[in-house]
C-alpha cells in the first residue's frame, strides 16, 4: 500500500504543526503578557490553514470524510 507512508507523513506534518502552534496557546499572565503582531496573526492563521487540509487528506486517505 503506498498510502501508508503518505499517511505517516501526513501525521509528521501534524505534529510538527502542533509543536509550532503551542508557543501560542500559553497563557498569559499580566507580568508576562505578549501581544500578537500582526505577522503572528498571519503565521498562526497559516499554520492553522494547513492542519486542516492536513485533516481533510488523512481523512481521504484513511476512508472517511468530513
Amino acid at each position: 500500500m503506498d498510502r501508508v507512508p503518505q499517511i505517516k507523513q501526513l501525521y509528521r506534518e501534524l505534529s510538527e504543526l502542533h509543536e509550532k502552534m503551542k508557543p501560542f496557546f500559553i497563557p498569559q499572565t499580566v507580568a508576562h503578557h505578549h501581544e500578537w503582531t500582526q505577522e503572528d496573526a498571519d503565521y498562526f492563521l497559516k499554520l492553522h490553514q494547513r492542519q486542516g487540509e492536513i485533516i481533510r487528506e488523512l481523512a481521504d486517505l484513511e476512508g472517511g470524510h468530513i
